[in-house]
């Protein structure tokens, strides 16, 4: 397929989507855009270096179209096109706003430098937001337009149910209302267990009941099939959204991700759409749990001061801003957290900054002054130092071997 052709394909999807597309080569090297066209401001920041940590993952994907969830909860797909010898990469896609401490996130997983912070909060503000079903849509259309092959969006990203035409046949005969209210009490069994897959983050939990989410005998909750589907959605993301919120998904996170999926599916004018969707949202919010899990045995308050340290490796930062952090005194803050965690807050802020600087020695051309710097050790010598404490190795040595490796 000619890369002409591809190009102005892609300018006229993103040009309707306003969502970002990047050709890759078979050897992971970006065609196009060009890096100069995809410049945020005002630090003139490239968005392909948003994009590269992830590439080599998605190229590893063996479903085409395929996708990633980053930590950082955007989604980037990709359509593999043989015919061409590459692959189009689409993204990020975001189904929320991003907070502060998601842009913060996304500066420390993607290794990008502080000074970039606003451009991309900035993209990211102006980014539109698409469900996750709309997304895998997008990239189902990408993949029909390029391979010329038609598949099923609840098919292929294994979304589909079964069992629609039952809602048609509830609520007839008062006759059956014993057998009804034995329905109820499984119906309610399988809910708890739904929901409980939800808030431990269980995604394979929650394909394995996927026909559960038609099954159930609910009560009569509008006067029309199409507004009883939606109000039973209504009913059923409330619930997950608590659930997703008890498992660690943050709390506004939580809440606009249920704001975004009611209001997509008022939109419907079918009963189906609406069912079909019911399998996306779970997947979706059991995804981002999953993504945000607090560990077993660590309480909220100190999984909150982990998240902190984590997100602000790039920063000075110390007991006291880890304790402003959580509104708690400096003693209270390092005694909890040695007590739950088995160390000092102190030695794991140093750990947290010498995991980033193995990441960036394996993974950036940055010299060790400019690791030093962006880590905000006090000096060069300083963190030579402490690495090779904690790893008994250099940071060149350590540079070296992974390079061998």
């Amino acid at each position: 397929m000619d890369l002409t052709y591809i190009s102005r394909l892609c300018t006229h999807i993103y040009q309707f989507s306003s969502i970002p597309l990047f050709f890759y080569d078979a050897e992971q090297k970006c065609l196009f855009p060009q890096t100069d066209q995809m410049l945020l401001e005002p630090t003139s920041f490239s968005l392909q270096k948003l994009i590269a940590p992830f590439v080599p993952g998605l190229f590893s994907l063996a479903e085409n179209p395929g996708y990633l969830l980053s930590n950082s909860n955007f989604y980037i797909g990709i359509v593999k096109i043989p015919s061409a010898s590459g692959c189009l990469i689409t993204g990020p896609v975001i189904s929320t706003p991003m907070s502060r401490s998601n842009i913060k996130y996304i500066i420390r997983e993607c290794m990008i430098s502080l000074e970039h912070e606003e451009s991309i909060a900035n993209f990211f503000q102006t980014l539109p937001r698409f469900s996750m079903q709309h997304f895998f849509e997008l990239l189902l259309l990408q993949h029909f337009l390029f391979n010329g092959e038609s598949l099923d969006v609840y098919e292929h990203f294994h979304l589909k149910v079964s069992g629609h035409s039952k809602f048609l046949e509830r609520h007839t005969e008062s006759s059956c209302q014993a057998k009804e209210e034995q329905l109820f009490h499984h119906s309610y069994e399988r809910e708890m267990q739904m929901l409980k897959y939800v808030e431990s983050g269980n995604l394979q939990g929650i394909l394995s009941l996927k026909n559960a989410f038609t099954d159930s005998t609910p009560g009569i909750l509008a006067d029309t099939p199409l507004r009883q589907a939606k109000n039973e959605f209504i009913a059923a993301i409330a619930l997950v959204t608590r659930s997703s919120i008890k498992g660690g998904l943050g709390i506004e996170e939580a809440y606009q991700l249920s704001d975004t999926y009611i209001q997509e599916i008022e939109t419907y004018r079918n009963v189906d759409a609406v069912y079909r969707t019911f399998l996306s949202m779970y997947k979706d919010f059991t995804e981002r749990v999953a993504n945000s899990k607090i560990p077993e045995g660590v309480s909220r308050q100190m999984y909150s001061c982990i998240q902190f340290v984590q997100e602000h490796t790039n920063e000075h930062i110390s007991v006291a801003d880890v304790a402003e952090h959580i509104r708690r005194s400096r003693s209270y803050t390092s005694s909890r957290f040695s007590a739950e965690m088995g160390f000092t807050l102190n030695s794991f802020i140093m750990a947290c900054k010498l995991e980033e600087a193995k990441s960036l020695l394996w993974h950036s051309d940055k010299s060790l002054g400019e690791i030093s710097n962006y880590l905000c050790f006090s000096s060069q010598s300083h963190f030579q130092k402490a690495f090779k404490q904690k790893y008994h190795i250099t940071p060149n040595e350590y540079r070296n071997q992974m390079k061998q490796d």
